[in-house]
């Protein structure tokens, strides 16, 4: 429905109303039946929630961390000695979602996956080894474990991250 209102002095006041989901009346300008009401209510709530439901999974397939990624941050962490219990979030749910400690992601243009872009492990009194598989971090601009008590060499692998800045 679109009212038009002149004012005195001239102003214009226009409201438009929408009724998308409430029975229109017919050609003669009744109202239908209340049967009828709930029919066409029910129509467009369903088709509503269709909608909704594809926007939906559109959305929520790129909020999920790579796989690949996902992998690789397990056996990062399965390397590693916690005594302090400051990565106990890397147990459960989605990395970039659950926002696991020290993990920072971005979701990258053209792809339908977050990516981890920074792994910011500093000063968390950890120990153990880097595992290799960090290589698999792909979209890694920052790498910092300064302050721990790692042994070990660099995996070589750290080489194939071409996105790598800082380490």
């Amino acid at each position: 429905r679109v009212a038009v209102a002149v004012r005195r002095g001239g102003s214009v006041r226009v409201r438009v109303r929408l009724h998308i989901c409430s029975p229109a009346p017919d050609l003669s300008g009744r109202r239908p039946r209340p049967g009828m009401a709930t029919f066409g209510r029910f129509r467009c709530a369903a088709i509503l929630l269709l909608v909704l439901c594809i926007l939906h999974v559109d959305f929520v397939r790129g909020q999920i961390t790579h796989p690949t990624e996902v992998s690789a941050l397990n056996a990062v962490r399965g390397r590693l000695i916690d005594p302090m219990y400051k990565l106990k979030k890397w147990n459960r749910g989605d990395p970039c979602t659950s926002n696991w400690t020290g993990v920072i992601c971005h979701k990258i243009p053209n792809d339908a996956y977050l990516h981890v872009t920074e792994l910011e492990l500093f000063n968390m009194n950890l120990s153990g080894t880097l595992a290799p598989e960090v290589g698999l971090l792909s979209q890694l601009n920052k790498l910092d474990f300064m302050w721990n008590n790692l042994t070990g060499n660099i995996p070589k692998e750290i080489g194939n991250i071409t996105t790598l800045t800082l380490m």
